[in-house]
């Protein structure tokens, strides 16, 4: 799924790029034709370089001194085609490219090959609205307004601070779990998708499903039959992404089937060095009892567990 999603996006990266390419030539067009000069002048320009060329080809061992002098032609025509553009009030270059992202110049590639930071956060914006979520902001823009009690706000302000922190660590700590456990209404779930917001900037692919959603869904690929391809690619998602939010897990029905899917999803993630962030809103003795200790000690092995407590938020706070 990351891979289709990533091919189609390179290829919107062209696409940005064609059109770029084909508005630069109708301006270049209207530019000409409303100073003849220009065209000449770069005309004349283009010949002098071929000329240059031709030499390289009749004589390799000038290419050198050619290079230099091709550069040396190349600022002569940058300075007189700033002038004549200047004599007839033009302040800047009308045909300078206006890209979506000047660092890679909307190739979706850095200098060095790497994809550039515009493309890796693109691309994770995508794969987290395959889960159905979508990016609701940041750490920060995360308001503690809403907690009215000192303590509480204090708490939570102290929480938030050690998310940044844990965001601005992610890729050096791989493999680190989070759990949010605590009395309903703490706006815990909120936290955890501004943290994985914070994280999607930076291009880390998350991937959000609840736990009932997510006990539907394995059901129904352990036991469709052939899975669909669809379903395929969450299943590798689940499993694979850098990033997993299972949200309000306690919430469905903890059966052996189950039991033993968490334990498989905890186990691959933890071999592989994938993070899990769990919500719930049980106490440790309830999710110890719900899941077996293999799991349990897996997760919590190397995971950040703040402590939530004071008054529920009123609806529409969280």
């Amino acid at each position: 799924m990351i891979r289709d999603i990533r091919q189609e996006l390179l290829r919107e990266y062209e696409e940005r790029r064609f059109l770029q390419e084909l508005a630069t030539r109708r301006k270049r067009k209207k530019l000409y034709q409303d100073i003849p000069e220009l065209e000449a002048l770069e005309t004349s320009y283009r010949e002098m370089e071929m000329e240059i060329l031709r030499a390289v080809f009749a004589s390799p061992s000038h290419a050198k001194s050619a290079a230099k002098e091709q550069a040396r032609l190349h600022d002569r025509l940058e300075k007189d085609r700033e002038d004549l553009l200047l004599r007839h009030d033009i302040h800047t270059d009308p045909l300078a490219p206006v890209y979506h992202c000047e660092e890679c110049k909307d190739t979706a590639y850095l200098e060095d090959g790497s994809y550039c930071p515009c493309f890796r956060r693109e691309l994770a914006e995508r794969v987290y609205q395959l889960s159905g979520s979508r990016v609701r902001g940041d750490l920060s823009g995360y308001l503690l307004d809403v907690f009215t009690d000192p303590k509480q706000r204090e708490n939570m302000r102290k929480i938030s601070e050690d998310m940044k922190e844990e965001a601005r660590s992610f890729r050096l700590r791989p493999g680190r779990n989070y759990v949010f456990s605590g009395p309903i209404s703490q706006g815990k779930t909120y936290l955890m998708e501004s943290f994985a917001g914070e994280l999607i900037k930076d291009g880390v692919i998350v991937f959000s499903v609840t736990a009932p959603g997510f006990v539907d869904f394995l059901r129904r690929y352990r036991f469709q039959g052939r899975p669909e391809p669809q379903d395929e690619q969450i299943y590798h998602l689940l499993m694979e992404s850098d990033l997993l939010l299972l949200d309000d897990l306690g919430k469905e029905n903890p059966t052996d089937f189950v039991v033993t899917e968490f334990f498989h999803l905890i186990n691959h993630r933890y071999l592989n060095k994938k993070s899990l962030f769990i919500s719930t809103n049980l106490d440790s003795r309830e999710l110890f009892r719900q899941y077996d200790e293999a799991s349990w000690s897996r997760i919590l092995g190397n995971a950040y567990v703040p402590k939530f407590f004071g008054p529920p938020l009123k609806r529409g706070e969280e």
